[in-house]
């Protein structure tokens, strides 16, 4: 899982840091997503693939969604398009969530498959918080849109950044579980 994980760490990150040069994106977050599906391609190895179906369909409806970060390129008034965007925004959020969610089951019940019931604990916790930042932020930002209420959009911004990181972080150290296993396996740990 550690090679797989290592890629949906590092492509779930450049979705979230958009890096560019004026107004031409360096790293567009579909390049991200590109890479997310191949980490997902790695992990069908491990994980069986009725596990990641749900996942692979959501990365690729998300890899779709991101290339309406290129529209900004072409200089016209795309008015339209970004308020369109500006709502999607909100379903983009919930795909994400619900494909990250269901990633993180699946490791769970991986755990589960290798008689680690202490980890699958851990996992459905940090599950269970994930869950709990990243809902809380999609419902904070739809009010915020609906009621066009500034401060309720700072927390929800600020949700979505912890959930996001939170989720970065589990990646990290999902990419370091085998390594952990192979030490414990040898004793050397």
């Amino acid at each position: 899982m550690t090679r797989g994980f290592k890629k949906l760490f590092w492509g779930f990150l450049i979705v979230n840091v958009s890096l560019t040069a004026g107004l031409i994106p360096i790293l567009p977050s579909f390049v991200g997503w590109l890479i997310v599906l191949d980490a997902l391609a790695d992990l069908e190895e491990q994980i069986p693939r009725q596990n990641l179906q749900f996942v692979v369909r959501s990365v690729i409806v998300l890899l779709v969604f991101s290339f309406g970060e290129l529209f900004q390129l072409f200089g016209r008034d795309w008015t339209l398009v970004s308020h369109l965007f500006q709502f999607l925004s909100i379903f983009v959020l919930l795909l994400e969530l619900s494909a990250f969610h269901k990633l993180l089951e699946a490791v769970a019940r991986q755990y589960d498959r290798m008689n680690r019931g202490a980890k699958r604990d851990e996992m459905v916790t940090k599950d269970k918080w994930y869950l709990l930042l990243m809902g809380t932020s999609a419902a904070t930002l739809t009010v915020s849109m609906t009621f066009n209420y500034l401060p309720v959009f700072v927390i929800g911004v600020g949700l979505s950044l912890a959930a996001r990181v939170y989720l970065l972080t589990i990646l990290y150290a999902l990419s370091k579980e085998d390594l952990e296993l192979n030490l414990a396996e040898s004793g050397t740990v």
